[in-house]
């Protein structure tokens, strides 16, 4: 028969194992941080002086309403089309390219900036939302589903 003093170094033992064990477990866990809120627009370097740098990408609207887009606010734009085009086809049914609906002009003081189409537009915004929503990117199963067809 075993001694008390034995079971209890044994039982001390485990106890100290289960303790390790569950402090390594919990220090590899991923702690994410809280998503950040934007609360105001984003300053736009390629924004000419005569508008306000504050506005991302998008100066405003002309007056048959298409969307007046800086240089960053067409890169902004073709990057949410490369980064969804997959889905934004499965979900609209739409085969978006780069530089749809856009279309370059000079305005009164010799800047160049672009015209976004009305459809467009709102195709930008949809993008953009599924990006503030965290919404994950084409991925290689959504690439792979398509050279499956």
């Amino acid at each position: 028969m075993k001694s008390k003093k034995h079971l209890r170094r044994k039982t001390l033992k485990s106890f100290a194992v289960c303790c390790l064990s569950s402090l390594l477990l919990v220090s590899c866990a991923t702690v994410t941080p809280d998503k950040v809120k934007d609360n105001t627009a984003s300053f736009d370097s390629t924004t000419p002086q005569q508008y306000d740098p504050m506005n991302s990408g998008i100066i405003g609207f002309s007056d048959d309403g298409r969307g007046i887009l800086t240089a960053n606010g067409v890169e902004r734009y073709n990057n949410l089309i490369k980064d969804y085009k997959l889905q934004f086809r499965a979900a609209k049914g739409v085969e978006l390219k780069e530089n749809d609906g856009l279309t370059e002009f000079l305005d009164k003081h010799g800047n160049l900036l672009y015209y976004i189409d009305h459809q467009h537009m709102v195709y930008f915004g949809i993008l953009n939302s599924w990006r503030r929503d965290g919404k994950d990117v084409d991925g290689l199963w959504d690439k792979a589903k398509t050279w499956v067809k």
